[in-house]
């Protein structure tokens, strides 16, 4: 009980003094704050080559990113916050991620980071923070485990009708998945994003935030 107390009442202001907020992050969660994607060894590395390299063939992946990096670029490499707060939302969905300030449509929000690593169905099951890396419609060998290490991404929750939207964007032979706001935010609101149907089939139904 004394825990759930605790935890009830933590909370991070995500401001711009980044060095002091990620000494704050790793102090309130204990894990290590992660800006960016760790891989898990050089195999991995070497898929993720071969899969862009595929990509790049289609006309349509180039459209997209491009219309992305347009867009989100700048925010990416700056590793723009914007005015949030993670905090408690209730006892049972547990912390979650608030808008501080109005965000405009098309805000960035940040990307899912954690550590790249191969894909363990039956144990990836029961893990809440890992998150598809590079989609594919017919397999996902690898995926991003944020739950030993991460950044304010792990902490967004799930919704039926979410205002924020996750994509691809692609620099060099990086592949990162990035969110951002699809509609104003107002200031006090839960930042949400969906899930998608894979994420639920061996879990109980979703909460309704």
């Amino acid at each position: 009980m004394a825990l759930l107390f605790i935890r009830f009442f933590m909370q991070l202001v995500l401001d711009q003094d980044f060095n002091a907020m990620t000494k704050e992050f790793e102090k309130l969660f204990s894990i290590p704050y992660l800006d960016t994607l760790e891989f898990s060894d050089d195999k991995a590395l070497l898929w993720l080559k071969k899969c862009l390299a595929k990509k790049r063939k289609s006309k349509q992946f180039h459209i997209a990113n491009r219309f992305t990096l347009a867009l989100f670029e700048n925010s990416f490499h700056q590793k723009a916050i914007p005015p949030l707060i993670i905090k408690q939302t209730n006892p049972l969905v547990g912390l979650g991620v608030f808008a501080r300030k109005n965000l405009k449509p098309l805000t960035f929000i940040g990307q899912y980071s954690g550590v790249v690593r191969p894909r363990n169905k039956k144990a990836d099951d029961s893990n809440d923070y890992v998150f598809r890396y590079v989609d594919s419609r017919f397999s996902v060998p690898y995926v991003i485990d944020a739950k030993d290490k991460g950044n304010l991404c792990r902490f967004l929750n799930h919704s039926d009708q979410p205002n924020l939207l996750s994509r691809s964007l692609v620099l060099g032979d990086s592949y990162h998945v990035i969110f951002y706001s699809k509609e104003p935010i107002k200031e006090g609101e839960q930042l949400t994003y969906d899930y998608g149907p894979y994420y639920w089939r061996k879990r109980a139904n979703p909460l309704f935030l």
